[in-house]
């Protein structure tokens, strides 16, 4: 109603459109459409997700430091000498040797990861634009996977599962890996940093389909505004409720 007012001043004209006659679709006919509607998707942004999880795997891995793999490859290697110099010697527990030494090296594996990760290229990135997401409580990883929601709300999670999982994720006793859930937790993911991020998914900038849809039917001016207002109005919005929230929770 205020875009209408603001924006749009011409007198409207009736449309006015004779619809058929609706009627009950069969079971067959409802089963053949949805697979149809479901493959021509999985096709579609199967391709997408997995183009998009590549390239953020790439931009976190690169560029390539070869002092620090060097580094800690040494490192590596003096908790495999000193085990296997500590297991040679009979003293101990062999299988409680074996376990310490495996985690210890995937502990050294981990950090490697995570501070290859902060010197990559998406990080450089996420950290020159957290400030944006900072007020939101948001972190750099966040605020990449949201970027790259711009070219298909799916990718989002995929993008946060490749940022917060890019590193093997550590074992957990039952010898199940770490979920995603568990990592956003490590990372200070609090519930009420979840609802504001699902509010922010759900307002801000729609997919480049959408906005290319959009382009062709009232001009491109128009899907960059609508590009640029739902995310001001998403970033808006979820500022309020988040005060909101800090207050109550």
């Amino acid at each position: 109603k205020l875009f209408k007012r603001v924006l749009f001043h011409k007198q409207e004209v009736p449309f006015v459109m004779e619809l058929p006659p609706y009627r009950m679709p069969t079971l067959r006919t409802t089963v053949r459409h949805m697979w149809s509607k479901g493959e021509q998707y999985l096709k579609k942004m199967g391709g997408i997700i997995m183009f998009a999880s590549i390239l953020i795997w790439a931009l976190g891995y690169f560029p390539v430091d070869e002092e620090l793999e060097a580094q800690y490859d040494e490192k590596k290697a003096e908790v495999t000498r000193a085990y296997e110099a500590t297991i040679a010697s009979g003293i101990g527990n062999v299988d409680m040797l074996k376990e310490e030494q495996e985690a210890k090296l995937e502990s050294l594996h981990r950090q490697e990861v995570s501070e290859r990760q902060e010197n990559s290229y998406i990080s450089r990135l996420g950290r020159t634009l957290e400030p944006i997401w900072t007020p939101l409580g948001f972190d750099w990883k966040v605020g990449v996977s949201l970027l790259t929601g711009v070219a298909a709300k799916e990718v989002v999670v995929s993008t946060m599962a490749v940022l917060y999982q890019g590193e093997e994720v550590m074992e957990e006793d039952d010898g199940s890996n770490a979920t995603l859930e568990m990592r956003l937790r490590e990372h200070g993911f609090t519930p009420v940093t979840a609802i504001i991020f699902v509010i922010f998914v759900l307002l801000y900038s729609p997919c480049f389909a959408a906005l290319i849809a959009i382009g062709k039917e009232i001009g491109m001016k128009w899907a960059f505004f609508v590009m640029g207002y739902t995310t001001v109005l998403a970033w808006g919005v979820c500022f309020v409720i988040k005060q909101v929230l800090d207050l109550i929770i």
